[in-house]
Parts: C-alpha cells; structure tokens; sequence
C-alpha cells in the first residue's frame, strides 16, 4: 500500500499527491486501485493480497487516501482462495508417455521448480530417467543440485548456443521456466532439429509466449509427480561434463575467492548473488548443493542484492546469508550495510 492525498483536498490537486496513483506502478504489479470509497479499501486490500497470492506470486499496489483510515468499516467475511494449480490430467498423462519414449531426454529447471518446492521430485525424476539437468538460462534460483551425477550445466541465453549445447536430445523437459530467457539477438530454430520440448511451468502467459512445445500450467510439485506416476525404460546414463580444476592460491582472483567460499561456507547458507561478471566462475567454482540456497534478481535491474541479503536474512535468520556483489551493483543501495548492521 502507499498514502495518498486527503480525498477532500484531492480535487485541488494538492502538495504530495498522485494525479493516477494505480497508473503510477504499472506494469510492475500484477493489480493496482486506489478505491472510490473509504469503505471500499477493506474489499481492496484482499482483493490485493488473494491475487498477489495466485501463482506466479508478484506485488499488487493499492493507493489508501490519508483521511480513509479514519471511516469506520464493515468487517469483510472471512474466506480463502485456492494458490495451487494442478495441470490439466490428460496432457500430463501425454507428456508423461513423451517422456517414457523419449531415447535422450534432457530436462532443463528454472525457478519456479524452486518455488513449489519440487527439488526431490526433479531429482527422482531426473535419476529414473537419466536424463541430464541444465539450469536454464539466468534463472534466480537453484532447482537441482549441481555437483550431481547427472547435472550437466548452465545454459546460456542465447539461442544458438542453446541449440548447440541441447543438441543430440530427442525431448526437452523444461520444468518451472521459460522457454526460453534469451539475452542476444539471434536467428533460427529454438531447438534442436527432430527434438519435441514439453513445458510445466506456473505462469500462463510464460506458457503462452513459448515459441515451440506442449505446455501446461501446473503447479510443479504436482506435475513432476504425475510425470514420476509412469515407470521409464533401461537407459544408459548421459555423459559426465568436465568440472573446472582447482584454483591454485597464487593469486586472487573471483574464481579462487568462490572456490574458497564454497569450501568454507556452512552447508546450509545462503547465497545472494549480485556479481553479472563473475557469474561464470561462480557457476564453476561455487556450486548450490542444497534447496533454497541461491537467490538472484530475476530482471536485469541493478542494485537489488544488498537490500535483498538484508531481506533474506530477516526472513531467515536461522540461516548464514552471503551476500556476493559486484561494485557496480553494490554502488546502487550501499546505505543497505547501514540496515545489514
């Protein structure tokens, strides 16, 4: 919520007001109002908050006039809204059997795998099938652990490299992602030739913007298990990608600095990252092994990684929070040491 104006100075435009205080967030909320009455704010205020609630979870914004808090109210009757989405049966039934036919099945996670808490099903799924694991490309969470047998990598976002680093596989399970984040410019297929690629994932309009595939809007959890409900063939395991060798301590460098971090850090912290440029060495030399133990921002907005380390470590305090930033972006929101202090 945010103040506003007196409503019996609005008409004249007074100091401090909003002339479209609804308008003034949009598009990043999910809803915003500002009500016509004062008795309308309570109807507001849940109407705000159910939708904030609706997966894919995001702000809703609504502007309350000073003078509204004042205006006695009728009390809303208690009630609740559903936040989980099961997928549809028979499409899950379809990509399931996609899924038992598929010769080389690679599956790539994003964060809403996180999110739902499916980090046992995608492993259980990911070993019935031996099927390799990528992250996909700039995702804000980790969904799989990645010293894993079966952890193949991070995918770049790039169209092209995507193809060529996909390449070989006859199905694509993406789970909990779009399809897909790209950050160049760039031309042809999104996928490998003769490849299918089936979505689940939370947010219908990511289900509806994928340019390739069968998607369906579920709730993770839930849509691993009905995948995990139909048994798998014999498959050989993939291939095991090289890992980066060891830093030697002759000089400091990010790589030698995450790698000792990754030694030393209690098994289970929790790392915010805000550090672009040396997000490669930190995929090679600081691996998330645990559930819930990566947070990045989700945009490219600069600035958010302090705030956000403070903000996680308020939420969970019985947990040892590392905060990785570059310069640039601590410059952003530095006054954020004050409020970590």
């Amino acid at each position: 919520t945010a103040g506003q104006q007196a409503r019996s100075i609005l008409p004249f435009e007074p100091f401090l007001y909003s002339e479209q205080a609804p308008n003034l967030p949009r598009p990043y909320v999910k809803w915003s109002c500002e009500p016509a009455r004062a008795e309308d704010v309570p109807a507001a205020l849940a109407r705000a908050f159910f939708t904030a609630m609706q997966p894919p979870r995001g702000p809703t914004f609504v502007s309350v006039p000073v003078d509204d808090w004042d205006r006695l109210c009728t009390p809303l009757p208690h009630r609740e809204v559903t936040i989980t989405v099961a997928g549809d049966p028979s499409m899950l039934a379809r990509a399931a059997a996609m899924l038992s036919a598929a010769r080389r099945p690679v599956i790539v996670v994003g964060a809403s795998v996180a999110r739902d808490g499916a980090w046992q099903e995608v492993i259980a799924l990911a070993e019935r099938h031996q099927a390799g694991v990528w992250v996909s490309p700039l995702s804000s969470r980790n969904s799989f652990p990645e010293q894993h047998p079966l952890f193949a990598g991070f995918l770049p976002a790039d169209r092209e490299q995507i193809v060529a680093r996909l390449e070989g596989c006859d199905l694509i399970l993406v789970l909990g992602a779009p399809v897909f984040t790209y950050h160049v410019g760039g031309h042809g297929p999104h996928v490998p030739k003769d490849a299918s690629l089936v979505q689940l994932i939370d947010d219908p309009a990511a289900a509806a913007r994928a340019a390739v595939g069968l998607s369906i809007v579920t709730d993770l959890k839930l849509g691993i298990r009905a995948l995990l409900a139909v048994q798998a063939p014999a498959r050989p395991p993939p291939a095991v990608p090289a890992r980066a060798p060891r830093v030697p301590p002759d000089r400091l460098t990010d790589r030698y600095l995450l790698q000792q971090i990754a030694a030393l850090r209690p098994p289970d912290s929790i790392v915010m990252e805000e550090a672009p440029s040396s997000r490669g060495p930190m995929h090679d030399y600081l691996p998330m092994l645990e559930p819930d133990s990566f947070y990045t921002c989700a945009s490219g907005g600069l600035g958010h990684g302090l705030p956000a380390a403070v903000g996680v470590a308020l939420a969970r305090s019985d947990r040892k929070v590392i905060a990785l930033l570059g310069d640039g972006s601590a410059m952003y929101s530095i006054q954020g040491l004050w409020s970590a202090a």
